[in-house]
């Protein structure tokens, strides 16, 4: 019996393509495409780049019937090789999930996720009905570790950083200001019976025998004044009592 042409099986990947970084944990789903053709039989050989990624389990998906014989079931990291064989009873004619694969990241970088060539997929007449490789692949993407940006300065931070720093207190050096010079008035000479007016508030310095004469010649003027007033007073009373009434 021959198979058609367009009857061959095929795999793929979920995802398609994964960033990687060092430490992550990555889970690929490999998916068998029998295109009308029932799959009894499927042994999967995927290659992956050793040095960026390390398998850590493999699970079967629902349905499959290992087959863990020698050459049929293999993990290989060291070379980046991993081999895995399953019946399905009944067989598929859909596209189902043949297992999962937990990788994990290494370091970054980039690379390829491939079925190879020695991949079978059997009939049931047990005619392998694979072609390949594998035309879906992952692409493995490096994941640039981005440097933490610096911290942004706040104008409101850097005015308090401004404040908690202690400032310098400034000294001042006392100035010595020079005594204001006093220059003395010129005395002036106050001469007798001039009629030099004085400024106000000057004190005028004569000498003591002068100040007795005026204020004996001020009280004899003081006292001819009263006794004028009262000798005019004491007439002008005579007068009136001496002058005859009318009648």
């Amino acid at each position: 019996m021959v198979t058609p042409a367009l009857a061959a099986t095929t795999f793929s990947f979920s995802p398609s393509s994964i960033s990687i970084r060092a430490g992550d944990i990555y889970n690929l789903k490999v998916i068998v495409h029998p295109h009308g053709v029932k799959n009894y039989t499927v042994m999967a050989q995927i290659q992956y780049p050793a040095d960026l990624l390390e398998i850590k389990t493999f699970n079967f998906g629902n349905g499959w019937t290992a087959l863990s014989q020698s050459g049929y079931d293999l993990i290989d990291n060291k070379n980046g090789l991993l081999i895995k064989t399953a019946g399905y009873p009944g067989g598929i004619s859909d596209s189902v999930i043949f297992g999962t694969i937990s990788f994990a990241a290494k370091k970054a970088g980039d690379g390829v996720i491939r079925a190879n060539g020695d991949s079978l997929a059997f009939d049931a007449t047990s005619q392998n009905v694979f072609v390949g490789p594998l035309a879906q692949t992952v692409v493995l993407k490096a994941v640039q570790q981005a440097p933490a940006p610096a911290p942004e300065a706040s104008p409101l931070g850097e005015k308090k950083a401004a404040a908690l720093e202690p400032q310098a207190v400034p000294t001042f050096k006392e100035a010595t200001l020079p005594a204001p010079e006093i220059t003395p008035e010129p005395r002036r000479e106050i001469i007798p019976g001039s009629k030099e007016k004085q400024a106000l508030f000057d004190i005028a310095i004569e000498p003591e025998a002068e100040k007795s004469q005026k204020n004996q010649t001020a009280t004899i003027a003081l006292v001819a004044c009263v006794g004028l007033v009262v000798s005019g007073a004491v007439g002008c009373f005579v007068y009136k009592r001496r002058r005859p009434r009318l009648k």
